[in-house]
């Protein structure tokens, strides 16, 4: 039972693990907006050639927009299996903790009470 005790602890640098990454893209994210956003208002001047290539990021970033918000969204749903995963894990390994010292205070009581019937 100290083993499972001792792994649903260590998952929460899993859990961390997973913050750090949601946090880098977050922050992709962010930027990838503002830039499309910068593209939208800088699209309508220029000539045909220029208003191409300005059509041409804004589609490149609209898909590095999409790929990302996609990634995001696959690590929140693995991180929300992996905390149910540790929740049950931590909840077994208490019940484990709690079912050992229920036996070893029964042991306990046993023996002290043989004791006082002495």
């Amino acid at each position: 039972w100290i083993c499972q005790l001792v792994t649903s602890i260590m998952s929460d640098s899993d859990d961390e693990a997973h913050r750090a990454e949601q946090s880098t893209l977050t922050s992709s994210i962010e930027r990838l907006l503002r830039e499309f956003q910068g593209l939208d208002a800088s699209g309508a001047t220029g000539d045909a050639w220029e208003q191409h290539l300005v059509f041409a990021r804004k589609a490149a970033v609209s898909t590095e927009l999409l790929d990302s918000c996609q990634a995001l969204q696959q690590i929140i749903e693995e991180a929300q299996e992996h905390q149910q995963k540790s929740l049950a894990a931590r909840s077994e390994a208490l019940r484990a903790v709690s079912s050992e010292a229920a036996q070893r205070a029964g042991q306990l009581g046993g023996g002290g009470q043989r004791m006082a019937d002495r």
